[in-house]
């Protein structure tokens, strides 16, 4: 379980492509009007720093958060999915000011939940906490009230459980196409992944992060691909509990 170093370097060499055709666009938007070339160079030797910056601090945060993920994977797995609201909440404070030596925006529990199950979550939730709770996805014009879908995968739990987190909190990952997918993913192989960058819905909407991801199943689990047999939709997979998450943003990692 956890990541593979092969699995690691691929997934890296990804997301500086990505972000390096992002980047390389804006930078030769930026200097398109420069008459000078070496000013040009200049910039172009500072975006390539910043990546190699990104690469060092990415490979840290990978090799220390493993253990993190897999503490409160093992958690959710000995509950059967269960692990109580405030049990979640006494294991993740350590994690939110030691973890990797960088501080995540969040770490979160994924369930994933069938539609005929939604107003049971929605109202546990409200109940536990003493606020509005509904599963919300992501539109043009924000966020609103999840459409209805054969299954979802919430944010049930999330810390730290500030004004600012809360926006999150019941973003359907099962309804936006990027985080859908590396929890599908995840699900099938059993092992934590790393999505490609998203936008977070904390703060002004601008911000970038890194979605990491860890499967949870069922204690009766003995299968040798945990739902391989679910490649069409591994969400529906019926041994499938939910998901461990934590977000970082590229800004923290860049500067930690």
């Amino acid at each position: 379980e956890g990541f593979c170093t092969a699995k690691r370097l691929s997934l890296f060499v990804g997301l500086l492509l990505i972000m390096s055709v992002v980047s390389l666009v804006a930078v030769s938007c930026t200097v398109a009007g420069l008459n000078h070339v070496d000013e040009r160079d200049s910039r172009e030797e500072e975006f390539y720093e910043d990546v190699r910056r990104l690469g060092e601090s990415m490979a840290v945060l990978f090799d220390r958060q493993e253990a993190e993920v897999n503490l409160l994977r093992q958690a959710f797995t000995i509950s059967d999915g269960d692990l109580p609201r405030a049990s979640f909440h006494d294991l993740t404070v350590p994690l939110l000011t030691l973890a990797s030596g960088i501080t995540p925006l969040s770490w979160s529990w994924v369930p994933v939940v069938e539609d005929s199950d939604r107003a049971a979550y929605e109202d546990l939730a409200s109940q536990e906490t003493g606020l509005n709770y509904t599963f919300k996805e992501i539109s043009a014009n924000g966020l609103v009230v999840a459409a209805q879908r054969s299954i979802y995968a919430p944010i049930f739990y999330i810390e730290p459980f500030t004004e600012a987190n809360q926006v999150a909190w019941g973003l359907d990952n099962a309804g936006e196409e990027r985080r859908r997918d590396v929890l599908a993913r995840s699900a099938i192989s059993n092992e934590n992944l790393l999505a490609d960058p998203i936008m977070v819905v904390q703060g002004n909407g601008s911000d970038i992060g890194l979605l990491m991801v860890a499967p949870v199943y069922n204690v009766s689990y003995l299968g040798v691909v945990p739902c391989g047999n679910y490649s069409e939709d591994p969400l529906t997979c019926p041994w499938l509990e939910g998901f461990v998450t934590t977000v970082h943003l590229v800004d923290d990692v860049m500067t930690a």
